[in-house]
């Protein structure tokens, strides 16, 4: 289960446009999980809620990165 605390690496680009929002993660972005579900994790980024499919993020270890 993912917890609020867990932070995860985008793995490559993703955008979102919402409306008249557009949303870019680069990879290498660290997140913040909200919620998950079987596909998709919330996460926020630069104060925005962003619903994006696990298949763009990995878990986060700080003990493990440079």
């Amino acid at each position: 289960m993912i917890a609020s605390s867990d932070f995860f690496v985008v793995t490559s680009d993703f955008v979102l446009e919402d409306g008249n929002k557009t949303f870019q993660l680069a990879e290498g972005d660290i997140v913040q999980a909200m919620k998950s579900d079987d596909e998709f994790l919330m996460i926020e980024k630069d104060r925005e809620i962003i619903k994006v499919p696990l298949k763009y993020l990995r878990s986060f270890d700080s003990n493990t990165s440079s």
